[in-house]
């Protein structure tokens, strides 16, 4: 059973039972997909993948959907009957019977990202809903997006639902002066679901690339449409091109991860970064810099460079430093310091990173760590090189990460 598959369907179902259900109803939703899904588990294993899978899920969904209303009849004012008749009508309405406006998004996960992105709910709780129902992401993998923790996280999804069942927020697209307000929110989900795929932080399966191949599929729909066709998106999809060409250069042949300098650059997909680099020259339109420009910048100049030495240094840390000012990040500020210390020095590197803000949760990270290491290690402290070491490979999330650094840490010894 393909996972991209499913996760796709889930987004999906989710979509179809907010649709008649209502967003006030969002864990309940859930809990109906999740049983549909495990259904299609245990189903399809013995009697083979249907003919028409997308159906099947859907039915199923329908019906425990009706199930869930039943149940829930004693507190609706309005009778069982009218409820199912209502549930049936609007999971078979087809996409066409839809509005104007609802075909300018005719995709349904990209619909309901816009209505995640309601101004009623704070920004930080609309990235965690459209993570969670659309994306299929798990709390600790949202919270680890965040470089926070699983209660915050839980919180801000507690905080969305509450929202969403008291103002009855309508399921619809909104007009285009709002629907823009809501772009860089949008914007935002698309590229954490490419970075949860890019580098994953499931324990065996570090490069995830069904996540990849949704947020580029999501981004290209953006590309499309006239409403939403913007420089940031085309920005965001040569960024991505870009990183995903890599993939196949990125573990060694024992599943360990390959950091750059160690790549084979002849495995990288040369037609998917000449997709990139179109994506790059339609996003140089506009005045508006925003941090997919320079994010994509930045892997344009690895990406462009024949081998690791060539690679212009000086322009990456001048992204860098844009990028600090315009959209400060504490993991830019940690892939900062590579950039430092290749133009001024480990040690000048070294006395950044002991100013970087927010230690608290870079600390939590097992990057913190490897960067620190890689500075160490370059500065020539090999003692500190290796505690760094060490206690990067007690965060590291994934065997191909600690592979990694377990193969650094056995160089030092």
């Amino acid at each position: 059973m393909n996972e991209h598959f499913l996760r796709h369907e889930s987004g999906r179902l989710v979509v179809r039972l907010t649709r008649f259900l209502g967003t006030h109803h969002l864990p309940l939703i859930e809990d109906v997909v999740q049983d549909t899904l495990l259904k299609a588990w245990e189903v399809w294993r013995f009697r083979g993948i249907p003919s028409n899978p997308s159906a099947w899920l859907l039915q199923v969904a329908r019906n425990k959907a009706l199930d869930a209303l039943r149940r829930l009849k004693r507190e609706q004012p309005l009778s069982s009957e009218h409820l199912e008749r209502h549930a049936t009508e609007e999971c078979e309405r087809d996409v066409s019977e839809y509005n104007e406006q609802q075909l300018l998004l005719a995709d349904d996960v990209l619909r309901m990202m816009f209505v995640c992105c309601h101004p009623s709910l704070p920004q930080e709780s609309q990235i965690a809903l459209i993570l969670k129902y659309l994306c299929g992401f798990s709390v600790q993998e949202i919270a680890r997006a965040f470089l926070t923790t699983e209660t915050n996280i839980e919180k801000r999804l507690y905080r969305a639902r509450q929202i969403f069942r008291k103002q009855h927020i309508p399921f619809e697209v909104p007009i285009q002066h709002a629907l823009l307000e809501r772009f860089s929110q949008v914007l935002l989900a698309i590229y954490l679901l490419f970075n949860e795929g890019y580098k994953s932080n499931q324990p065996n399966e570090v490069i995830r690339q069904e996540l990849m191949h949704e947020a580029l599929r999501l981004g290209v729909l953006l590309a499309e449409q006239h409403q939403t066709r913007q420089p940031e998106v085309f920005a965001l999809l040569a960024l991505m091109c870009f990183q995903a060409a890599r993939t196949h250069a990125r573990l060694t042949e024992t599943g360990a991860l390959c950091l750059l300098p160690d790549q084979d650059r002849r495995l990288w997909n040369s037609p998917l970064i000449e997709i990139g680099k179109t994506y790059l020259n339609k996003a140089a339109t506009g005045s508006h810099l925003s941090r997919y420009h320079l994010e994509a910048g930045i892997s344009w100049e690895h990406t462009r460079a024949s081998t690791y030495k060539e690679t212009n240094w000086y322009k990456i840390l001048q992204y860098y430093d844009a990028l600090e000012a315009i959209a400060p990040s504490p993991t830019a500020s940690l892939n900062r310091l590579i950039a430092l210390s290749e133009v001024e020095g480990p040690h000048a590197a070294l006395e950044a990173f002991n100013h970087l803000p927010r230690q608290d949760a870079l600390s939590t990270h097992h990057l913190y760590f490897s960067i620190r290491a890689y500075l160490f290690s370059e500065a020539g402290e090999r003692k500190n090189a290796l505690l760094a070491w060490e206690q990067a490979l007690k965060k590291a999330p994934s065997e191909a990460e600690r592979l990694l650094i377990q193969h650094k840490i056995n160089s030092l010894i």
